[in-house]
């Protein structure tokens, strides 16, 4: 995703202070007639090109969501049964839980994490469930909406009814259980811009239940 470079700011003390600094020294070097070597290093690092790394400097947050169950999907396959997967998304990024085979209650246990910029944090954290379908075209099955700016620090575990994908979908059912949260990520932390994905054994998931 580009960034507006413009607006990037400058946070705490370090290298432009310094050079201001030095930008000083030199002139006050130059007017003596006595040029130093602190003076000579400053015209060198004023004559290079300043560049700021914008995504350090952007704020970060880490959304975690974990995906445990579904209950009560709709039959999308002429035999009675689906084959759920969620898909979900924040801004520009998107990942996928497994596929659950003839299936109508699937236990996915996966938890995924997604690292959002300042600019993505006023979005939706979106999840649809779908049908994978080997013939045609995967088929909506029910879709839900959560703003990213009503997520907390402290996970956020409930049931979720599903709503409609578009105006044209007639019918939807079911229910999914999510436990979502965000946290903020210091500036300067370096982060990893890849989803983590992370299947949660049975025995921790029943020992978290609520």
């Amino acid at each position: 995703m580009s960034r507006d470079t413009s607006k990037s700011t400058w946070h705490g003390t370090g290298q432009l202070p310094t050079m201001a600094a030095a930008a000083e020294s030199a002139a006050a070097g130059d007017a003596a007639g006595t040029p130093s070597v602190a003076a000579g290093a400053a015209r060198d690092m004023i004559g290079k090109s300043l560049t700021f790394d914008d995504d350090a400097l952007c704020p970060l947050s880490t959304i975690t969501v974990t995906v445990f169950c579904a209950k009560g999907l709709a039959r999308m396959d002429v035999r009675g049964s689906s084959d759920p997967y969620c898909i979900l998304k924040v801004g520009s990024k998107e990942y996928r839980t497994s596929v659950k085979k003839k299936c109508l209650e699937p236990e996915w246990n996966e938890t995924f994490r997604f690292q959002i910029t300042d600019d993505e944090q006023h979005g939706y954290l979106s999840v649809l469930v779908r049908d994978r379908d080997l013939i045609s075209d995967d088929d909506n099955m029910g879709k839900l909406m959560i703003p990213v700016t009503k997520l907390t620090p402290e996970p956020w575990r409930a049931w979720h009814v599903l709503g409609r994908c578009s105006h044209k979908q007639t019918h939807v059912s079911g229910i999914i259980e999510l436990a979502v949260s965000r946290s903020h990520v210091p500036t300067g932390v370096p982060v990893d811009d890849e989803s983590e994905r992370t299947v949660i054994p049975p025995t921790a998931t029943a020992a978290g239940a609520v």
